[in-house]
C-alpha cells in the first residue's frame, strides 16, 4: 500500500498538476508522512522529497492555479517549519535548503508578475 501511495506521488503528471484534485496534494502527502513515521520511519525523509519535487514543479507549470498552490504549499511549509511541535513537518533547515537549491523565489517572480493576481 505505502509502495502505490509513494508511486502514485512520484508519478504526478502534468495534467494532474492542473486539476482541482490537487487541492488535495497537502493532505495526501501529510496522510503519506504520518504514516510513514509510524510504519516505516526510514521513509519520513523520502515523503518530504516527494513533496519538495512536487512543490517544485506546481511552481514551474505554465498554469495560473498550479502555480498558486504551489505558492501556497510553499507558504504552508514555511509556516509549518516555523513550529517546533508538529512531527510531520519538515525542518525549515531543509525548506530552506530546498528553495535555495531549487531557486524558489526567482522561479516565484519569474512570468506574469504584473499581473494583479500575483
Amino acid at each position: 500500500c505505502m509502495d502505490v501511495a509513494f508511486q502514485f506521488s512520484k508519478n504526478i503528471k502534468e495534467e494532474d498538476l492542473k486539476s482541482k484534485d490537487m487541492n488535495y496534494f497537502h493532505d495526501l502527502c501529510f496522510s503519506l508522512k504520518i504514516l510513514c513515521q509510524h510504519i516505516w520511519p526510514d521513509h519520513a525523509a523520502e515523503c518530504d522529497a516527494v513533496r519538495l519535487r512536487i512543490i517544485g514543479r506546481m511552481l514551474r507549470t505554465s498554469h495560473y492555479n498550479c502555480r498558486m498552490n504551489g505558492l501556497k504549499e510553499v507558504s504552508r511549509l514555511i509556516e509549518e517549519s516555523e513550529r517546533k511541535k508538529l512531527k510531520h513537518a519538515i525542518s525549515g533547515d531543509v525548506v530552506m535548503e530546498w528553495m535555495t537549491d531549487n531557486r524558489i523565489l526567482s522561479v516565484v517572480l519569474e512570468g506574469n508578475i504584473d499581473q494583479g493576481q500575483y
